[in-house]
């Protein structure tokens, strides 16, 4: 989540409590030290004759 161009820089005032929320959600979502996230994902398709 560092490489975000949105996350604040480690020489930053916000990093130390950024870090502690990311690490957080490791927590609470990792299996076995492996990120899980649950996404759905919808597929249409259409077919079209000329």
């Amino acid at each position: 989540m560092d490489s975000h161009s949105h996350s604040p820089l480690p020489d930053e005032a916000g990093y130390a409590a950024y870090r502690a929320w990311v690490d957080g959600l490791f927590d609470r979502q990792a299996v076995d030290g492996v990120l899980t996230d649950d996404t759905v994902c919808m597929v249409a398709s259409e077919l079209v004759r000329l």
